[in-house]
C-alpha cells in the first residue's frame, strides 16, 4: 500500500530531476475508497453475484448495477456457564 500522506517540498526539487511524465499522482482516501467500491460492485454485477456489506451506503446509487444488502455486526457471544471459554476449550 503506497502511503499518500506525505508532502513534498516543491521549491527543494531540482525540475532536471524530474521525469518529462510524472508517475505520481494526488488521491484522497475518499476517492480511493470510491474507486474500490466501483471497482467491488462492477465484479459482483459481471458475475451476477450480490453485495453483502456493513456499508451499505458506500454502495447508493449502485442498485441498478447490483443488489446491495445491508448487514449489521454482531455483537460477540458470550458464555452462560461464566467459565469464559468455550466448552471444546476446557480441560478435563
Amino acid at each position: 500500500m503506497l502511503d499518500t500522506c506525505t508532502s513534498v517540498d516543491l521549491d527543494l526539487l531540482d525540475p532536471a530531476d524530474l521525469p518529462a511524465v510524472p508517475d505520481v499522482t494526488a488521491i484522497s482516501a475518499a476517492e480511493l475508497q470510491q474507486r474500490l467500491d466501483l471497482m467491488i460492485a462492477a465484479t459482483a454485477s459481471s458475475r451476477n453475484l450480490p453485495i453483502y456489506t456493513r456499508s451499505a451506503a458506500d454502495f447508493a446509487g449502485m442498485s441498478s448495477m447490483v443488489t446491495v444488502t445491508g448487514l449489521q455486526l454482531m455483537p460477540r457471544r458470550r458464555w452462560c456457564d461464566g467459565a469464559g471459554t468455550p466448552p471444546a476449550h476446557r480441560g478435563g
